[in-house]
C-alpha cells in the first residue's frame, strides 16, 4: 500500500530555495540600507539657507546650549549685529536645582559666556511653543520694521519651521535666513543610536504631522 507522506518534489524544493532566497536578500539588503535609511529620515527634518547678512538674529528656545553657541558664532562672524532670545517657558529639571529661569533667559547666559556683548542682545519672554515663537518674531519685526531676518533652531526643527514661518513672514514682506544648530547630545547622522536622537526625531515627525493638520 501506497505511503501517504510523499517526499517534496523537485518543484516544491525549487520554490522554497526562492523563498529563502527572497528571505535572506530582504535580510542582507536590510542590514546593509537600514543606515542610509534612517540617515535620510534624519536628513529629511532639515533644511538651511545659505548665509546672508540680516538686521538679527533670533535664537528659538528649547536648546538654549546648542542654538545660543550657534547664534553667538553668527554673531562674531558678523552676520548681524543683533541676538534676540525667544523662550517663555521654564525648564522643569533645572527647577529641582532652584534655577527658575526661563528659556530666554538660559539662551541669554550662553550668549554671554561665548562673548557676545550684553547691548547686542535683546529678549523676548514669550513663547511655548513654535507658533507662539512665529507670533513673538512677527510682532518684533513689524515693531522694529525688520525685512530680514536670521532664524537659529536645532538642524533637526528646520524643515518644521521652514514650512510654518517662510511663507508666512514673506507675506508680511520678511524674509528670512533659516540656520541649524548641530546637538551635542547626538550626531544627525547616526540619530538613531543614542536616546535624545531617538526622542527628537520621533517628536519630530509628530510635530510634522500635527503642523500639517493643524495650520
Amino acid at each position: 500500500m501506497a505511503s501517504g507522506n510523499h517526499p517534496p518534489t523537485r518543484s516544491r524544493w525549487k520554490k522554497s530555495r526562492i523563498f529563502l532566497g527572497i528571505c535572506l536578500g530582504t535580510l542582507l539588503l536590510s542590514a546593509v540600507l537600514h543606515r542610509p535609511i534612517l540617515r535620510g529620515i534624519g536628513h529629511f527634518l532639515i533644511m538651511q539657507d545659505a548665509l546672508q547678512k540680516t538686521p538679527a538674529i533670533f535664537v528659538l528656545s528649547g536648546n538654549s546650549l546648542d542654538r545660543g553657541k550657534e547664534a553667538a558664532k553668527l554673531y562674531q562672524q558678523g552676520w548681524a549685529p543683533r541676538i534676540v532670545c525667544l523662550g517663555g517657558e521654564p525648564h522643569s529639571t533645572l527647577e529641582l536645582y532652584g534655577i527658575h529661569d526661563l528659556g530666554f533667559e538660559m539662551t541669554k547666559r550662553v550668549l554671554l559666556e561665548e562673548g557676545v556683548p550684553n547691548s547686542a542682545i535683546d529678549s523676548l519672554p514669550e513663547g511655548t511653543s513654535t507658533f507662539e515663537e512665529f507670533v513673538a518674531i512677527e510682532r518684533y519685526c513689524k515693531q522694529h520694521r525688520l525685512q530680514q531676518i536670521t532664524v537659529v533652531s536645532s538642524l533637526f526643527h528646520t524643515r518644521r519651521i521652514d514650512e510654518f514661518f517662510r511663507l508666512r513672514l514673506h507675506l508680511q514682506g520678511i524674509e528670512m535666513v533659516l540656520r541649524g544648530a548641530d546637538e551635542s547630545m547626538f550626531e544627525e547622522d547616526a540619530w538613531w543610536k543614542a536616546e535624545p536622537g531617538l526622542l527628537f526625531v520621533n517628536s519630530e515627525y509628530i510635530k510634522l504631522l500635527y503642523y500639517w493638520t493643524r495650520y
